[in-house]
């Protein structure tokens, strides 16, 4: 009866005091979805790469000038570096581009990333297809692309064994590049999802040698795996 008579006496408080009962409860509204936004944000943010079995090992080359820093190295930095010191025990270089390929007749607008052959060493993204261990070892225009291009492309068709046509004006008579393997789209990750990864050696040939040579290009993301144990604080000076 107590439940029932504060019940009533709460919805006549309410009645009676409209603005303020809607300000009240609009108020607490909007503070719950500001609490549940940010715990969410930082329930994300936290997450990011947690599951990349040496996140504790990974590091990337940073440069800063008198206004902002820059994640991007020359494609030659990562080679100069690993010879510089035993503590890297491997490296990738990542550079991205916007592109068209072909397969039979028809055209597809994709994203290419370019990688080293231990990019699946570094990274733990899930492959569906293919041998990790093999992948991009066995020749220079072996490339793997993600779930979501091989549905597009293939449709219900095993991609693996295909060839994907990628050509250049400059570059016409470059060789079809060969699908060993399929990965799970990245999410929840610092790389945005590409439809093809491709050996950076392989994308050399039909865009240039400036791509894997030089200090002349600065657009490449230089991912280090250093040895356990080993803080890459220390090659600062």
């Amino acid at each position: 009866m107590n439940d029932i008579f504060s019940f009533r006496l709460l919805m006549h408080f309410l009645r009676r005091n409209v603005g303020f009962s809607v300000i009240t409860i609009l108020g607490f509204s909007v503070s719950l979805t500001i609490v549940i936004l940010l715990y969410a944000f930082a329930f994300h943010e936290l997450s990011i790469d947690h599951y990349q079995k040496n996140k504790d090992r990974l590091w990337i080359y940073t440069s800063q000038d008198s206004k902002e820093l820059m994640c991007y190295s020359p494609p030659v930095l990562a080679e100069r570096l690993t010879e510089m010191n035993p503590n890297i025990e491997s490296f990738t270089r990542l550079w991205s581009v916007e592109d068209i390929v072909n397969y039979k007749d028809s055209k597809y607008k994709c994203s290419i990333m370019t990688c080293d052959t231990t990019f699946f060493d570094i990274f733990s993204y899930d492959l569906i297809e293919g041998d990790r261990q093999r992948l991009f070892r066995n020749g220079n225009n072996e490339i793997a692309i993600s779930r979501s291009f091989a549905n597009q492309v293939f449709g219900n068709e095993s991609p693996i064994g295909k060839y994907i046509i990628y050509r250049t004006a400059d570059y016409p008579d470059a060789d079809p590049l060969l699908v060993m393997g399929v990965y799970d789209d990245f999410k929840n990750t610092f790389l945005k999802n590409p439809d093809i990864l491709a050996n950076i050696n392989t994308i050399a040939k039909i865009r240039g040698s400036w791509l894997n040579e030089g200090w002349e290009s600065g657009n490449h993301l230089s991912v280090f795996l250093a040895k356990p144990g080993y803080d890459p604080n220390e090659m600062h000076a």
